[in-house]
């Protein structure tokens, strides 16, 4: 497992050039990940739930993965 600090909410889609959301990551917030060959996968239960929990409390980011060079934008292993 890897934690990492979100320091950008969004990443730059190299298809378009646009500004993306990763999920409801908030900055400053510290999130759990595992890496799967180029991937990081977000594991909600080890990272700040309440990030992700709509108005029910429901979650609802289950099995996220950020590619490499996108979370190397969003996020700063601590």
């Amino acid at each position: 497992m890897i934690k990492a600090k979100c320091i950008k909410e969004t990443y730059t889609w190299e298809s378009d050039n646009e500004q993306h959301q990763f999920s409801k990551v908030i900055k400053g917030h510290v999130y759990a990940f595992n890496k799967i060959g180029n991937t990081y996968w977000l594991i909600t239960e080890a990272s700040s739930t309440n990030d992700f929990a709509d108005n029910n409390g429901f979650i609802d980011c289950l099995g996220r993965g950020l590619e490499q060079k996108y979370f190397n934008e969003m996020f700063e292993i601590s």
